[in-house]
């Protein structure tokens, strides 16, 4: 068995391809959700998984009696209404982050039990899961197998004039067995990339498959109005550089212009209840709002934009709101037009309106060679070697 554990959406979205296509292999494979606040049963991705396999899925649960108390209480607490249960966020981050309702006994039983080979691990998971995941896989001789968030986006210093890739300092190979990387955009050191437990395989998330698969799942009918453009922005409200409160204002002031139709995605990585989160209310969710929208307006860059990228879309960077978009990897592509000012932007608008704006083909393709690994493989290649490498491991003597 190929155990996946997650706990925030994130997770899921990196993490679900990869479980797909060894489902779709008949390799078995299962999804464990580790989040105490967030039951991800009803999501649609894991629904979508659920009708091709029922035991795909499944909520982790401690052995402990205390623990197991704990968690019923939070289901109890989490049934109250909104109002009730969102009056403070500080206490569900403290319950998310800092309370502990799972043992590495818990974990050694859990393995044991489903008979796991690999398991695998979305970057971001809690630390002090990560270290019991380990522990137990080092104990039980598992291999564990680390998958990065998104694409990982390459920031860009400015050293002498010149702006060279940032090196990830801190990737740390030494607690696990093997780090799956959609490409080598991120700059790692030349150490990580000579090591054996490095390995360059594509992107699932961005495969062709499993874009066809979401656009199935989230599949919505749009009552376009053709005389006014259509506007999708990707928002995050932990900005770094008050781009989110600048974005928020202009969105507001687009509004008042009545002739664009203009909705919003909040990036879906609160560790809230469902309830209290900035995503959970949002009209369309990331992949409906490509679909629907006439140009992508992001004010930060964020993995979601190489799908809109697969699928031809326009997309403005918003500089003029966030300088720092200089110093940003895809900045470097001429795919992505550039805004300089809130002039600038409406006068593209126009330009779009008039049907007189064109994108980069060449710059797509270059895009996708350097982010989703295309360059050297096809999207069919990159599914048999993803399922070729855990057949590999599976294989492998400990």
């Amino acid at each position: 068995m190929n155990i996946f554990f997650i706990d925030l959406f994130i997770s899921i979205d990196t993490l679900s391809p990869i479980a797909y296509l060894l489902n779709e292999k008949k390799i078995n494979s299962k999804i464990c959700n580790l989040n105490p606040i967030q039951d991800h049963k009803k999501n649609k991705i894991i629904q979508f998984l659920i009708k091709k396999n029922k035991a795909i899925y499944e909520n982790f649960d401690s052995l402990s009696i205390l623990s197991s108390i704990k968690l019923s209480i939070i289901k109890i607490i989490l049934t109250l209404p909104k109002r009730i249960i969102c009056r403070t966020e500080r206490f569900w981050l403290n319950i998310y982050q800092k309370s502990s309702f799972y043992s590495e006994h818990d974990f050694e039983m859990y393995l044991i039990k489903n008979k796991a080979r690999t398991v695998t691990i979305e970057e971001s998971l809690l630390r002090k899961n990560r270290i019991m995941i380990y522990n137990v896989c080092r104990k039980l001789n598992i291999k564990l197998i680390k998958v990065p968030s998104g694409l990982t986006f390459a920031i860009q210093k400015k050293i002498n004039n010149k702006f060279i890739k940032n090196q990830y300092l801190n990737e740390n190979l030494s607690e696990l067995d093997y780090f799956i990387s959609p490409n080598n955009i991120r700059g790692y050191r030349k150490k990580i990339k000579n090591s054996k437990k490095f390995h360059i395989i594509g992107s699932a998330r961005y495969n062709s498959k499993w874009l066809d698969i979401l656009d199935k799942i989230y599949k919505k009918k749009f009552n376009k109005n053709k005389s006014n453009l259509n506007l999708g922005f990707f928002l995050k409200k932990t900005s770094e550089f008050g781009e989110y409160d600048n974005t928020v204002k202009l969105v507001e002031n687009l509004k008042e212009r009545k002739n664009f139709n203009i909705k919003i995605r909040n990036k879906p990585r609160d560790a809230l209840p469902f309830k209290c989160s900035s995503y959970y209310d949002d009209e369309l969710n990331s992949v409906q709002l490509i679909n629907w929208a006439d140009i992508i307006i992001v004010s930060r860059q964020t993995s979601i934009l190489i799908e809109a990228v697969k699928k031809k879309k326009i997309i403005f960077f918003l500089n003029f709101l966030n300088k720092n978009f200089n110093i940003v990897h895809l900045k470097n592509y001429k795919y992505f037009f550039n805004i300089k000012s809130e002039k600038n932007l409406l006068k593209l608008f126009n330009k779009a309106r008039k049907k007189k704006i064109k994108i980069n083909l060449k710059s797509r393709n270059k895009i996708l060679q350097d982010y989703c690994n295309n360059k050297k493989y096809t999207d069919v290649q990159i599914e048999k070697k993803f399922v070729n490498f855990y057949l590999k491991i599976q294989n492998e003597k400990n």
